[in-house]
């Protein structure tokens, strides 16, 4: 309970203190959700593997058919020819020429067929020496890759645990106004404490307590549906709290265009992947807090006298 020597305007700084850490509190939950997010993306990548092309066979088949057969056709024109253009034969000259330009044809086809083996031997060898040096590439490229990830996953396995800590001291400083029990245990949230505050700064109440207070004109509007309780909500009724919840819509929507400054989502291989815009962001963020934290402490120690 509120020492009673604390004025409305007390409580009402006491509150805005309580609002800017559970305001600290909901923006390192978001960014922390968000680092999850980007670790889990470099171990999705970690597992990429190299674009592997197979090398190929030569084909050989059709050319070496076509050898062979235009060679046992040539074969036999030629005994035909020589049998011919013997005494037995006595085939005139005019059939014998064209013998023989048959036998040219079949030597011609003989020997394409060879020249197509061969040709195509030398380009399979020249595509295959190719897909080697191409392969070999792809693997170092990975293997940079990965080793460019290996070191952003220890940043922000660091930045990580740097925050976590952070919002552990945040949340212990939080716990310090709550222990001096000012506010009831049941409105100990980002949601609660933000329509608390909105009503005694607005003026619209001077007390937490009594039929005129923020307790009671909290239950109404809640009771009404006027307001959410639960951070559970705020995603889906964000453009609902902005008439009725002014300062947590303010802080949904600050932490939403913080971490979009801080994150950026592409998609791979159907995957959405989340990744830090900049290495240094979150360390400047982490300072900020720091000094924001001790701050509030500071304050509760030198109103000690009114908070026991």
């Amino acid at each position: 309970m509120a020492n009673e020597l604390a004025t409305s305007k007390d409580i009402t700084n006491y509150l805005k203190h309580v609002f800017d850490l559970e305001k600290m509190l909901y923006q390192q939950n978001e960014i922390l959700e968000h680092l999850r997010d980007s670790i889990g993306s470099v171990n999705y990548q970690m597992k990429l593997e190299p674009e592997i092309y197979q090398e190929k066979r030569p084909s050989v088949v059709g050319g070496i058919i076509t050898a062979i057969v235009c060679a046992f056709f040539a074969i036999l024109v030629y005994f035909g020819y020589v049998f011919l253009k013997s005494p037995e034969g006595g085939a005139p000259g005019w059939f014998l020429n064209i013998m023989l330009g048959i036998i040219g044809i079949f030597v011609c086809f003989v020997v394409g067929g060879i020249i197509l083996v061969v040709s195509n031997v030398v380009q399979t060898q020249s595509y295959n020496q190719q897909v080697r040096i191409t392969n070999q590439e792809n693997i170092e490229e990975i293997q940079r890759y990965r080793k460019n990830l290996l070191e952003k996953g220890k940043t922000l396995n660091d930045e990580y645990a740097l925050l976590a800590d952070e919002r552990k001291k945040t949340k212990a400083v939080l716990n310090k106004f709550y222990s001096t029990n000012v506010i009831y245990p049941k409105y100990r949230s980002l949601p609660a404490i933000a329509s608390l505050f909105e009503y005694m700064l607005s003026e619209r109440c001077y007390g937490l307590t009594g039929h005129e207070g923020a307790y009671n004109l909290y239950e109404n509007e809640l009771r009404l549906g006027h307001i959410i309780s639960t951070l559970d909500s705020i995603s889906s009724d964000i453009k609902e709290i902005k008439q009725n919840q002014r300062m947590l819509y303010d802080v949904v929507s600050e932490s939403q265009k913080m971490t979009k400054s801080m994150f950026e989502q592409q998609v791979m291989n159907g995957q959405v992947l989340c990744d830090i815009r900049k290495s240094n962001q979150i360390m400047q963020y982490n300072q900020s807090q720091i000094a924001n934290r001790m701050e509030h402490m500071h304050w509760l120690e030198e109103q000690k006298y009114l908070w026991g």
